[in-house]
């Protein structure tokens, strides 16, 4: 239950960190945002890529958090990590992949 939770949780903040990539608020840096060598080279694939970007991790963090709360309820799997330990890196993961392709594609 406490991996389910925390799942939860994590789907909450990285969509609270989303918004202001989103929103084109986020300066380009090494620290926060999407990072690639290439959004790192100009302001004009930055602000695209991370508008992009945004959008794939807040909907595969809805995605989290749905699955998180059904699992509150079903145990699928012997052990609540089990399910974090599967679901988060797919979180992380499958968005990145999305986006540095996406930006690769588009620039």
């Amino acid at each position: 239950m406490t991996a389910c939770i925390l799942l939860i949780g994590i789907g909450i903040l990285t969509i609270a960190l989303s918004v202001p990539m989103y929103l084109g608020k986020v300066k380009r840096n090494g620290f926060y945002g999407f990072r690639t060598p290439l959004t790192l080279s100009s302001d004009e694939v930055w602000y695209p890529s991370n508008r992009y970007a945004a959008i794939t991790v807040v909907i595969w963090s809805v995605i989290a958090i749905g699955l998180g709360g059904i699992s509150l309820f079903f145990r699928p799997l012997s052990s609540d990590y089990e399910i974090f330990l599967l679901l988060f890196p797919v979180t992380i993961l499958v968005p990145g992949l999305i986006s540095v392709r996406w930006t690769k594609k588009r620039f």
